[in-house]
């Protein structure tokens, strides 16, 4: 049993320090890709950051154009209800009225026939 333990110790003091070798040189591997990979990381982070300054550049133009487009909408509201007010109110203004309108309106068509029916004899007269 002695001799196996003494056999495995100079096997593992040979090959130990080889395999120890081989880890170092696999870790050092593995840091340098996780480097390479950090720095992709960092170049990609970049361009995200640039690619959201740009995204939110145009979303502060769209928010400008979106608040011209609400005051115009407004703006355009305001007229319809003012109009939609104005023609009610002449609406009620004329139901109210239509007698008074129609009496008016009768009386001017009628002394417009008047003034017509005095002008026809005094062409008569010259011709």
């Amino acid at each position: 049993m002695d001799a196996f333990f003494l056999a495995l110790r100079e096997i593992s003091v040979l090959v130990l320090p080889t395999l120890g070798a081989l880890v170092l040189i696999f870790l050092l591997f593995l840091l340098y890709r996780l480097y390479l990979m950090m720095k992709k990381v960092d170049l990609l982070m970049d361009r995200v950051n640039k690619t959201m300054d740009i995204v939110d550049k145009e979303l502060n133009d769209l928010q400008v154009s979106i608040g011209v487009l609400t005051s115009l909408a407004n703006g355009i509201i305001t007229v319809q209800n003012f109009t939609k007010h104005s023609v009610t109110t002449v609406a009620l203004f004329l139901v109210e009225h239509f007698e008074s309108i129609k009496t008016w309106l009768l009386g001017l068509f009628d002394k417009k026939e008047e003034v017509k029916v005095q002008e026809e004899p005094e062409e008569e007269r010259n011709a």
